[in-house]
């Protein structure tokens, strides 16, 4: 993580369910989604694309 410790780092990670620092294609296969066909139901919602980060 730039601009972060590797100890700070590793135990912002622990604290994702997945594991694992979010990539842009985790974003962007959501988005792509949304902006889709079958998006087209989805209105007026939060959506949290965080690996279930609380």
């Amino acid at each position: 993580m730039i601009g972060k410790s590797d100890e700070l780092g590793h135990s912002i990670v622990r604290t994702i369910p997945l594991n694992r620092l979010g990539q842009p294609e985790d974003v962007a296969s959501v988005v792509a989604f949304l902006a889709g066909s079958e998006g087209a139901w989805v209105n007026g919602q939060v959506l949290r694309v965080n690996g279930g980060m609380i």
